[in-house]
């Protein structure tokens, strides 16, 4: 059966140091812009170890990464203290990214579910903390299709409890 991975550019990617890559990427930018997409498709099919069995998948899935790669454009002129990427879902539809999601509430569960917070005096708020440069966060994890992603989030929150109040970054086990 065939299969439409780019075999031979994704053993060239595998091979390749991460300047070798870059100095290839830019070189092909000059040469051939209008391929731009098409490349940075086919490294992404690389880096995630993608594999399509047809043709027309492998048409849907690249429509699919170049509306993400969209996306991610336009929220990345809009955040300044936020950093987007591809991850192995950039080629998954809409429909496709719901399926795994966990909790599907009504509007009126939601509605319920709002916090109502005080107000509070910010006077004595750092203006930006970022726990993240402070080493209180470990990696994202993939809980996969199990729906609890309630209790990654759980964890995480402990975890970076612990850091604060104890200065070391422990990694919880999610069960």
């Amino acid at each position: 059966m065939k299969s439409y991975t780019a075999t031979a550019l994704t053993l060239g990617l595998a091979l390749a140091s991460d300047s070798e890559m870059e100095s290839v990427c830019e070189r092909d930018l000059r040469l051939y812009p209008e391929h731009t997409m098409d490349y940075q498709y086919l490294r992404y099919v690389a880096h995630y170890g993608k594999d399509y069995r047809r043709l027309d998948e492998y048409e849907h899935r690249r429509q699919n990464f170049v509306g993400t790669e969209a996306l991610l454009c336009e929220l990345s002129q809009t955040l300044d203290t936020q950093t987007v990427g591809h991850n192995k879902f950039s080629d998954w539809n809409r429909d496709e990214r719901e399926a795994i999601m966990g909790l599907k509430a009504s509007a009126t569960d939601v509605e319920q579910m709002r916090y109502r917070y005080a107000n509070f005096d910010t006077d004595y708020v750092d203006i930006e903390l970022n726990w993240v440069e402070r080493g209180a966060v470990t990696e994202v994890r993939d809980g996969g299709h199990c729906g609890s992603c309630w209790a990654h989030a759980a964890v995480a929150a402990l975890e970076g409890a612990h850091f604060i109040h104890t200065g070391e970054l422990i990694e919880l086990s999610t069960q």
